[in-house]
This record gives C-alpha cells, sequence and structure tokens, in this order.
C-alpha cells in the first residue's frame, strides 16, 4: 500500500523536464527512501504514546490497586488490643499454630485458648470479646467470627458502630441489639445467656429472640429450652476470669465503682457519695487480685465503704 501512494504522490506533479533514466529512478528511491523514513518515524511515534499512555494506565491501576489493598487490610483489622492470661495462639490454616505475640490481630486467622488460658479482646467498633479457656474461633470478617468450639462472651455496651458482631454456630448464627451475652457451642450443643439487652438466634427457618436474664440451650437435635439466669451463676464466673484488671493509675474510685458495678452486672446505690468518689484519687497495683479482693484492697484504703445486696452496690 506504501508504494502504490507512493506513486500516486509521484503522478500528482505533472510534466517537467524529463531527465535521465538513472537520475529519475535515484531521485525516485531517494524520495521514496525518505517518506517511508518518515512514516516509520511517525508509527514509533504513535507506538510510543500508545506504550506511554499504557504505561499511565497500569500505573494508575497499580496505584488503585495499592489503594484497595490498604483498603482491604484496614478492613480486615479485627482487634486492637488484647489481653491474655496463659496463651493466645493464632493460625492461618487451622493446623499450624503459633503464639501471639503482637496487640492487635486481624481476620483470615484462627484463634485459640488451652486450659487455663483467656482473651479478652478490644474490638475496632470498641466492644470486647472474651474467649474462655480451651476455645477455637475462625475470624471470617471483622463483623463476622465463627465460634468452631468453646464459649464467648460479648460486652457491646460501649460500641461506636451499628453493626453487630455475627456469631455463627453449627446451631445458628446469634447478632445482638446492643448487649452483653455468652455463647456457648459444645459437641454440638448451644448455650446462650444474656446479661443485658437483646439477642437474636437465627437457624433455617427458626427465628428466635432472647431478652436480658434468659438462658437458651439447644440439643443438637434442635431442641430448645428457655429459662431464667440469675446475676451470679456459675457459668459468668470465667468471664471475670477472662476480663483485663482495672488499672489504677490516674483513676479515681468513681471510676472503679463504675467498671466493678459493669463488670459484675450490678445496679449502683451512691448514698449522695458519687460526687465525693470522684474526687478520691487511686494508685498501686491490682492485676494480681482478682475482682472481689480488688473491691475489698480499694475500699480499704478510702474512707469509704461498701456493700452489696440483691443485685446493688450500695456506697457507703
Amino acid at each position: 500500500m506504501a508504494n502504490d501512494n507512493f506513486d500516486k504522490l509521484i503522478q500528482t506533479h505533472g510534466k517537467r523536464t524529463k531527465p535521465d533514466d538513472f537520475m529519475q529512478r535515484r531521485a525516485m528511491n531517494n524520495v521514496k527512501a525518505h517518506w517511508q523514513e518518515t512514516l516509520i518515524k511517525k508509527r514509533k511515534q504513535r507506538n510510543f504514546r500508545i506504550v506511554g499512555i499504557a504505561a499511565s494506565l497500569f500505573v494508575v491501576v497499580g496505584m488503585v490497586v495499592l489503594m484497595n489493598s490498604n483498603l482491604t487490610i484496614n478492613k480486615v483489622q479485627f482487634s486492637n488490643d488484647q489481653y491474655v492470661q496463659g496463651q493466645l495462639m493464632v493460625s492461618t490454616d487451622g493446623k499450624n499454630w503459633q503464639t501471639n505475640q503482637g496487640k492487635s490481630l486481624s481476620s483470615a486467622k484462627w484463634i485459640k485458648t488451652s486450659t487455663d488460658s483467656y482473651a479478652s479482646l478490644t474490638l475496632t467498633d470498641n466492644s470486647q470479646l472474651r474467649v474462655n479457656q480451651n476455645s477455637i474461633i475462625k475470624v471470617i470478617d471483622p463483623l463476622v467470627i465463627e465460634l468452631v468450639e468453646g464459649e464467648l462472651y460479648i460486652d457491646a455496651d460501649d460500641s461506636i458502630e451499628n453493626s453487630p458482631l455475627l456469631i455463627q454456630t453449627t446451631q445458628g448464627n446469634v447478632k445482638h441489639i446492643g448487649t452483653r451475652y455468652l455463647v456457648k457451642s459444645v459437641n454440638k450443643k448451644l448455650e446462650l445467656a444474656v446479661r443485658n439487652g437483646l439477642i437474636e438466634l437465627n437457624n433455617n427457618d427458626l427465628k428466635q429472640q432472647l431478652q436480658a436474664g434468659k438462658k437458651l440451650n439447644m440439643t443438637n437435635k434442635g431442641d430448645i429450652n428457655i429459662s431464667k439466669i440469675g446475676k451470679d451463676e456459675q457459668l459468668w464466673k470465667w468471664t471475670l476470669l477472662a476480663a483485663e484488671p482495672f488499672a489504677p493509675k490516674n483513676k479515681s474510685l468513681n471510676e472503679f465503682i463504675e467498671w466493678y458495678a459493669h463488670e459484675n452486672d450490678l445496679k449502683i446505690n451512691w448514698n449522695n457519695n458519687e460526687a465525693k468518689t470522684k474526687r478520691v484519687k487511686l494508685s498501686g497495683e491490682l492485676s494480681n487480685l482478682n475482682q472481689s479482693q480488688q473491691l475489698k484492697a480499694v475500699f480499704l484504703s478510702t474512707k469509704f465503704d461498701y456493700k452489696i445486696n440483691q443485685g446493688i452496690l450500695s456506697i457507703l
């Protein structure tokens, strides 16, 4: 096609003095060579621009991929902080386990506690997830976990997110509406207990809500029994073992009382002492004491006293 265009181009010049054949062929060849060289340069320039555009697109696409990767990394962050008694084991495949050394956890991991090991995880929405001993959970998403075996306690009273944590079990999925509750799944048997608020169990066509002060037991055959549960029953005790101890430094007596009442599901009767307890500053170390011992030790260091009766913590 290039030769045909060249011949047409030559023919458009009209009649001129005809040189000899040698000079004519050399001139035509020189013009043709120059024209072809020009075409090649234009093609190279066009290809260079195409390559440049493609490279720019590649860079842009790469940046988008990196941005999406960063977003994904942020999205899968599961736990911001943790308190562990014993050992908290993590795995990427549920088979090969190692001790978690960091203060945070990301998703796509398995989490396991052994005998006499407990964990309290502060999730990204500021809620708390406590893991009992001999438990295994799989983090599917920041808001979705699977309780493979064992027992969990969720405290979502301080959650800053509207989307509740979804807990998957072989017997059904559990979600909450602003609450504190317990989920236990062992040998395909499910136990739920609500300390505060409301939770919902979904299992195929079954949708069952459970209110505060209620306990649900489901057999491996799907039979359900609902009963009342008290504030001081044994099944709550392990949640106190898993809780991070109160840190007195730069805290007031008022903050300690609020914390203790929350942990033990107690109402507070201040007896006109609320403002006074805010002026009492604490110090020392309580990490080696259980919560009952912490309560006694703190009040012995102040001029105040306390009494617990029928779910009420009275400040005297």
